[in-house]
């Protein structure tokens, strides 16, 4: 009995984390923030990832490769993130 609970410890873990790296969206971006392959010419780069109910979302501009902008979003939608939600912050390149 011992070594089945032991067991399911385990496959919970192992499962729980595998649902974590589900939350993560990767994607290249034209110009005008539209999604876009990466052979269209894209300007940025966006990585979104779950944090709890929100969405911590960061642009990046390719050609500089530093960051653009960063902040958090409470819905996503399809390949949209629609509703901000807090504080966002805008860089130059």
């Amino acid at each position: 009995m011992k070594y089945l609970l032991l067991i399911l410890a385990l496959l919970a873990g192992v499962h729980s984390y595998a649902q974590n790296n589900k939350d993560t969206v990767e994607y290249f971006m034209d110009y005008n923030w539209k999604k876009c392959g990466n052979s269209d010419n894209p300007s940025y780069y966006r990585l979104a990832y779950r944090q709890g109910d929100m969405w911590m979302v960061k642009d990046y501009y390719l050609k500089e490769q530093t960051i653009q902008m960063k902040g958090l979003f409470s819905v996503y939608t399809h390949d949209t993130f629609n509703t901000e939600q807090g504080l966002f912050i805008y860089y130059h390149p």
